[in-house]
């Protein structure tokens, strides 16, 4: 099939109205200016002026499909036949005739190129990548898990797509932030534009199943990638049809399908998220608790130690979700957290010895609260290694890493509302200066300052928490006071204080700016 958004690619300017019965023409002969007394066909596109398509459309017989492109507006009081496919363009004839043989023609280069990649070893790359150099675009083919399956690449500036640390692998919290809001089937028809790429992602459906999903990447302004996933999908599809793979992984994991759809189908659909709860293995209370855990440098592969925190939590729904373990943690009287019982100390044996972290979410019943949850902690789970708040525990409670958590959501949104990505504008200028201090004399006054504070400003438990003599603690408190001259009297002060150095020391451990504090021109003169 032809599709009409292939065929008018790059005319958005010049259409002036659209009136289609049909997605597309089925089988297309080629294009024709209108003749009397010639039977009119289907399979062929009629190109005219106003006065030639209304005399053709006034001839068309009700019941058979016809399809008219008209240069200019149609005269008024024309009827349209209930199967006309009408597309009017602000155009001059020769100038409409010659682009939409022009389109065509690509078209049909398109569907020679990948009629010549053979099915065989590494097809869907060779086709993926056969994309590539036709559009150049970048074409992903991925699982509902949001593993790429396989990939084919224009340039290197679409890699910035896939995760740092594997560059196989997009997370949902990625395909969210590039799609937005979302339909209620989880798959985008829309696209977005971010940093002048465009995105764009398409269903590969076979009747009623979903094998799979193609998401395009580029600079696309005439929409010709779009125009070319008609084509792309036909194939893909058909080699997923063939060889009877699909893509959908979820589809026999209750839990799996439900961690899947908590981004992006219960932000359309919030009422579902309670309906699929009923339907999970394992029945829950009325408060839960989402605990998810990261093995991502560990020797030992995941399939290894799923079965050990399976039987950990046996009692629980348990699933692997985009290389995470969730567990779903149930309470039917409180929401107390006894770890022993819960099997938090067991967890925390099985961290240490595989060299893993967790996230302990904070409890909730609502439908709106167990989707924050279960977002927060899995976002907050990335930091934990890099923060460490708790030098001796690897499961860690996510009420422990709020404020960085808050600070997160500020640098996400901080190009967008002030045009550069500086949280240091959100630091007392006192803590930043001694930040410099410490740089530039290789000290630690900062971090010192910073768990002061944590310990309530108390000596004794500063000097038994860092493992200082008590005149040292005192030392680098007067050091502090004669630098930058900061009061740790009022409760106010204590709290910006310690929000100023969660700040910077984010800066430095997640998103490894720690150079750049030197650079901005913030400064504090303590009064004499």
């Amino acid at each position: 099939m032809i599709y009409f958004d292939s065929l008018c690619c790059g005319m958005d300017t010049v259409i002036l109205s659209r009136s289609l019965s049909t997605k597309g023409v089925e089988r297309l002969s080629g294009l024709m200016l209108p003749e009397a007394g010639r039977p009119i066909r289907s399979d062929i596109i009629y190109v005219g002026d106003g006065e030639q398509i209304a005399a053709l459309l006034c001839d068309a017989d009700p019941e058979k499909i016809v399809t008219v492109f008209c240069s200019g507006p149609l005269p008024n009081g024309v009827s349209l036949p209930a199967k006309a496919n009408v597309i009017s363009c602000n155009m001059p004839l020769p100038a409409l005739h010659n682009r939409l043989s022009e389109n065509l023609a690509r078209l049909a280069e398109w569907e020679n190129a990948l009629s010549a990649v053979l099915p065989g070893k590494d097809y869907l790359f060779h086709l993926l990548q056969c994309a590539a150099s036709l559009t150049d675009c970048s074409f992903f083919l991925i699982d509902s898990c949001f593993n790429i399956v396989a990939s084919g690449q224009a340039t290197d500036r679409m890699r910035d797509i896939t995760q740092p640390d594997t560059h196989q692998r997009l997370s949902p919290a990625q395909i969210n932030k590039l799609f937005g809001q979302l339909l209620a089937s989880g798959v985008p028809t829309g696209a977005a534009n971010i940093y002048q790429i465009s995105y764009r992602m398409c269903p590969l459906r076979d009747q009623d199943r979903t094998l799979g999903h193609l998401l395009i990447a580029g600079a696309d302004p005439d929409g010709w990638a779009e125009s070319f996933s008609h084509l792309l999908s036909k194939r893909l599809t058909a080699c997923l049809r063939a060889s009877d793979k699909s893509l959908d992984v979820l589809r026999d994991d209750p839990f799996r399908l439900f961690i899947d759809r908590m981004y992006v189908y219960y932000r359309q659909n919030p009422r579902h998220l309670m309906a699929d709860m009923l339907k999970l293995p394992i029945a829950t209370g009325p408060w839960i608790r989402f605990l998810i855990i990261s093995f991502e440098d560990s020797a030992a592969p995941l399939s290894e130690l799923f079965p050990k925190v399976n039987a950990i939590f046996s009692s629980s729904n348990v699933t692997v979700y985009d290389g995470k373990i969730v567990v779903l943690l149930s309470f039917s009287k409180s929401a107390r957290v006894d770890e022993k019982e819960c099997g938090l100390e067991a967890l925390e044996e099985l961290l240490q010895a595989h060299n893993g972290f967790a996230i302990l979410s904070n409890a909730c019943t609502l439908e709106k609260g167990i989707r924050t949850e279960y977002i927060q902690s899995r976002e907050v789970l990335d930091m934990i290694p890099k923060l460490r708040l708790e030098a001796d525990k690897r499961c860690a409670r996510l009420n422990r890493y709020l404020g960085y958590y808050t600070i997160h959501l500020c640098a996400s949104h901080l190009m967008e509302e002030f045009g550069h990505d500086r949280l240091v504008y959100f630091a007392y200028p006192e803590i930043l200066n001694l930040t410099r201090y410490d740089m530039q004399n290789n000290t630690d006054l900062r971090d010192f300052l910073f768990y002061y504070v944590v310990n309530d400003c108390n000596v004794t438990q500063t000097a038994k928490f860092l493992h200082m003599h008590r005149n040292t603690v005192l030392y680098k408190l007067n050091k502090i006071k004669e630098l930058v001259g900061i009061s740790l009297d009022a409760s106010a002060e204590k709290t910006g204080i310690l929000h100023s150095c969660q700040v910077l020391r984010y800066m430095e451990r997640v998103q490894n700016q720690q150079a750049s504090l030197l650079d901005d021109a913030i400064e504090y003169t303590p009064k004499h």
